[in-house]
């Protein structure tokens, strides 16, 4: 008999099933996380990726069928991806979900870089992946030497573009190659202080993702951002102010920048807004690695501010800067390429948004646009032609 007064569960077993709680969560959004960048790696990367999948799948339906989810969804939570997707329950899902991300790492190793396409942020993101498939395939192989081999460039690159998740895995490998080769202890002990440190920084970039997609949610269903976000935006921000320009993180920086854009745009505050893009853009052009898609991010979001402002010329001139940044033919181009029509209408500029209308739908890849994204465009498109 439970004595009255007595707690059902223990404060300790309390705690540890919060941790275990927290822990399954922080592990399925980085696995969501990494498939949904091996997934955009591909679409632009990778021709004919889909055939390439069925190949590595040996044509699993239930493989490609998550590829397409993760290609229209950001999924928050388990349970929405396990609905969305709809290749089974929890435990077939993680199943698909794994097979998958065992399709894509072996998919990037065929990636043959084009210096001409990709610079030189996106030609070390792409190398990362490359470097973590192959020490995923070489350690369980015993090779630890040639793990060790990848295993250090691959610390290298963390290193020096701001990549936690590089670091970490790097750091596994390297603790375990020093314990098996009977290196010395402060070898040991210096990839573990790496290990724990960086651990950190890539909770708190998984954790700021999370709240930015918290809060970007309602304006991707209604497009439209909902005020009692507001609040949720202000204290999020609170939360993390203290890390930027700290913590050695690319993705958390463009999170944080972005998150607090959208504070002051859900409340109408443009101006603060703008003194924010202003903000990230100086800290990104400060890196000693090009930013092409940070800066792209927000001086896209500035046309947005310029449009709400009335601020035509100047909206050009950072639609202009957006479209250099972009990679041509990827999503964010042709996203960029969207809101400089918007732009190009609001200031009843018919001859230049009819002229970017044609950059968009006669590009080659537009017709690799996911079926509601080009249909958009022919909206607009009928639209344009009304009021010319």
């Amino acid at each position: 008999m439970i004595a009255i007064g007595q707690p059902l569960v223990s404060e300790e077993r309390l705690q540890r099933s919060i941790f275990h709680f927290q822990f399954i969560i922080h592990r399925f959004y980085r696995m969501i996380k990494e498939l949904t960048e091996l997934v955009s790696l591909a679409e632009q990367a990778i021709p004919n990726h889909e055939n390439l999948l069925n190949f590595f799948s040996k044509n699993n339906r239930d493989v490609l069928k998550l590829f397409h989810a993760v290609q229209g969804n950001s999924f928050r939570t388990e349970a929405e991806a396990i609905e969305k997707a709809k290749v089974g329950e929890r435990t077939k899902f993680r199943q698909v979900a794994k097979e998958l991300l065992r399709c894509l790492e072996q998919m990037v190793l065929m990636i043959d870089f084009d210096k001409q396409v990709l610079d030189e942020l996106n030609h070390a993101r792409i190398r990362g992946f490359q470097l973590m498939a192959a020490v995923k395939s070489l350690a369980p192989l015993a090779c630890t030497n040639g793990a060790k081999r990848v295993a250090e460039e691959l610390l290298k690159i963390g290193q020096q573009y701001a990549r936690p998740e590089f670091v970490v895995e790097a750091s596994k490998v390297l603790m375990d190659y020093t314990s098996i080769a009977g290196d010395d202890i402060e070898h040991f002990e210096y990839y573990l202080s790496m290990y724990t440190e960086h651990t950190q920084w890539r909770l708190l970039e998984e954790r700021i993702l999370i709240y930015l997609n918290r809060i970007r949610l309602p304006y991707i269903k209604k497009k439209a951002l909902q005020g009692e976000n507001a609040a949720y935006a202000l204290r999020y921000v609170n939360e993390f102010e203290q890390y930027v320009g700290v913590i050695p993180s690319h993705s958390f920086h463009i999170a944080f920048y972005s998150l607090k854009s959208k504070m002051y745009m859900i409340e109408a505050q443009y101006q603060e807004a703008t003194k924010i893009h202003e903000e990230a853009i100086e800290y990104f052009n400060a890196r000693p690695y090009p930013c092409n898609t940070a800066l792209n991010i927000f001086y896209y979001s500035e046309i947005a501010n310029c449009v709400y402002l009335c601020q035509y010329e100047r909206g050009r001139e950072c639609f202009q800067k957006a479209v250099d940044m972009a990679l041509v033919g990827s999503v964010n181009w042709f996203n960029t390429l969207e809101i400089g029509f918007y732009l190009r209408m609001h200031e009843q500029n018919w001859a230049g948004a009819a002229e970017v209308y044609a950059s968009a739908t006669r590009h080659k890849r537009f017709n690799t646009l996911r079926d509601t994204r080009r249909e958009i465009w022919h909206i607009l498109g009928a639209y344009l032609y009304i009021m010319q």
